[in-house]
């Protein structure tokens, strides 16, 4: 009986173990997701600048 139980909660903490790991992954990618196009945007805004400054002279 203690031996089925103890079974039960290590099963049980594994299995919660992983579902956390699943979520810090969703949550990681969601934040790469979120800021990729800021990302983007900064390296597009640098190499327009840049353009410019070499455009100039």
């Amino acid at each position: 009986m203690l031996r089925e139980c103890r079974e039960e909660f290590l099963y049980r903490e594994e299995e919660l173990d992983r579902r956390v790991q699943i979520k810090r992954a969703d949550v990681k990618s969601a934040l790469v997701r979120k800021r990729l196009p800021v990302y983007l945007t900064l390296f597009a805004m640098s190499s327009i600048k840049a353009r410019a400054v070499a455009s100039v002279t």
